[in-house]
């Protein structure tokens, strides 16, 4: 990676652009196709490179740096397995790089690489659970786009997803006002602290962690709204790890999740019911029927008794904390 620019590098991983190194060896950003994950071959990219006529003119005469060339390029490569078309567009830049040979030795080479200022398809940077409001979807696929072209307007579209988000949960833009009637606008601020006071009835610790998820991005989108400061890569991570958090707390089902937990807790009742059924067939026979009423059956007697198919309702959230060992 080139030395000479003041970039992040950042680990590959292609499920976010978080993980992107700035300056990349492929020009349209995938190694492998985004539709149906084949291996992408950098040979088979089209790739056209340009350089401002100065940098020609250097190039030609070869009293250049490599890591002082650079220019624009485009990109486009058509997957042969899914035929997905990919395309891309941004800048380029020459650099240095060492390479082992093959009696050990290591040999300098100059190698091109390139940052991306446009895709066709980008990968996400928001977890969004599938049960998401189109409208918060939408912005953050846009929120996605603006990342490769200008990380403030990103960090401003990922400040409007918390708008997005309280008219999703009912938090009025307007209010009226008491005494002259008059419709006003309600401050960012004050929209938050309405959305946590009423999740306070249902949680005050989810209370709580909203509130400092939707205020802490609030502050950095401010920064990127407001100019107060070039937002960078890791700046836009964290906002947008803040903001999954928020959409997973409120759209992630757990209804599934407390159906399979309900069977569980069923199966392992059932399991200790068997046990009591079983120690109180072994238990020994009371040598005095006083000991005993013989007009009514007996705990174990009725236990016993039960219809073999009969099942037990749980409710998970009655259930004993004793039981969960």
């Amino acid at each position: 990676m080139p030395r000479n620019h003041d970039l992040p590098y950042l680990e590959t991983d292609m499920n976010n652009a978080f993980s992107f190194k700035v300056w990349h060896p492929l020009p349209i950003y995938w190694s492998t196709c985004p539709t149906c994950t084949a291996g992408i071959e950098k040979s088979a990219i089209k790739t056209i490179d340009l350089r401002t006529p100065e940098r020609n003119t250097a190039f030609r005469r070869g009293d250049f740096n490599p890591t002082d060339d650079g220019g624009d390029y485009t990109a486009t490569y058509t997957c042969p397995k899914c035929s997905n078309y990919l395309a891309a567009a941004g800048e380029w830049s020459g650099d240095i790089d060492w390479i082992e040979t093959d009696d050990g030795e290591m040999r300098q080479v100059w190698i091109t690489i390139y940052r991306p200022r446009w895709l066709s398809i980008c990968p996400g940077i928001i977890e969004t659970p599938n049960t998401t409001p189109k409208a918060i979807t939408e912005a953050a696929q846009s929120a996605a786009r603006l990342f490769w072209t200008d990380h403030n307007a990103c960090g401003a579209a990922l400040r409007q997803i918390v708008e997005l988000f309280l008219d999703e949960q009912g938090i009025p833009r307007t209010e009226t006002t008491t005494k002259k009637k008059e419709e006003r606008h309600l401050s960012f601020e004050a929209r938050i602290e309405k959305f946590v006071t009423a999740i306070e009835v249902e949680s005050r610790d989810a209370a709580d962690e909203y509130e400092k998820l939707l205020r802490a991005t609030k502050f950095k989108g401010n920064d990127a709204v407001h100019g107060v400061e070039r937002l960078k890569p890791e700046d836009l991570r964290t906002i947008s790890q803040l903001l999954s958090r928020v959409l997973q707390m409120r759209y992630t089902n757990s209804t599934q999740l407390l159906k399979e937990a309900a069977r569980i807790i069923a199966g392992r009742h059932s399991r200790r019911m068997q046990k009591r059924l079983a120690s109180a067939a072994s238990a020994p026979t009371p040598l005095s029927k006083n000991l005993v009423s013989t007009d009514a059956p007996s705990l174990h007697t009725a236990e016993m008794e039960a219809p073999a198919g009969a099942k037990q309702s749980i409710n998970p959230s009655a259930i004993d904390s004793s039981s969960n060992s």
